[in-house]
Parts: C-alpha cells; structure tokens; sequence
C-alpha cells in the first residue's frame, strides 16, 4: 500500500512537472505570438508611413513636371514675343530705311535741277 502511495505521488509529480513544463512552453509560444503580433504591427505601420511617403513625393514630382512645363511655355512665350518684337523693329527699320533712300534721290532730284537752272 505505502508502494503504491509512492507511486501515485510519483506520478502527480511527475504529471505536475509536465503541466509546470507545458506552461512554460505555452507562456514562451504566448511570448513569441504577441512578438510577432507587434513586429507585424510595426511592419504594417512603416508599410502605411512609406505609402504616404511616396505618395507625396509622386504628387511633388507631378507638381514639378508641371511647374516645368508651364515654366517652359512661358519661356518660349517670351521668345515668341521678343522675336514678333524683332519683326515690328526690322519692318519699321525697313520703312524707315526706303524714306531714306526716297529722301536721298529727292535731294539727288533737286540738286540736279537746281545745276541744271543755274
């Protein structure tokens, strides 16, 4: 009877050190879940934060290519403008020029028939 007591014990015991072991293992497996439920949970918000990062960069990048193309349009705008200016100038250049030249051959003209009166 006192064997058997023994060994009833021993196997109490023997089921209570697996139990106190289990839950060891349980607790370090819990350990371990809630560690990789907040490395994902980290990784889940750097995801977001880079997602919004790039998503502002892509919107300033599209915000300076059309800066530069209104930049560039006015640009040659400009040069269209000061090249129309050129144009008038050359055309008045031009006119002024031939008053010239008529104004050369009435002189011309006149000197010649003033010699020819005298």
């Amino acid at each position: 009877s006192t064997q058997s007591t023994w060994a009833f014990d021993r196997a109490i015991k023997d089921q209570e050190t697996l139990l106190t072991s289990e839950t060891t293992r349980m607790a370090s497996v819990e350990a371990k879940l809630t560690s990789a439920d907040n490395r994902k949970r980290q990784l889940s918000n750097d995801l977001t934060e880079t997602e919004r990062f790039l998503k502002q960069k892509r919107s300033e990048v599209k915000n300076r290519r059309e800066q530069c193309r209104v930049d560039e349009h006015a640009y040659f705008q400009k040069k269209k403008s000061r090249v129309e200016e050129f144009s008038v100038i050359d055309t008045i250049v031009d006119y002024l020029n031939e008053r010239l030249d008529n104004l050369k051959d009435y002189v011309s003209n006149r000197k010649g028939g003033q010699e020819q009166s005298e």
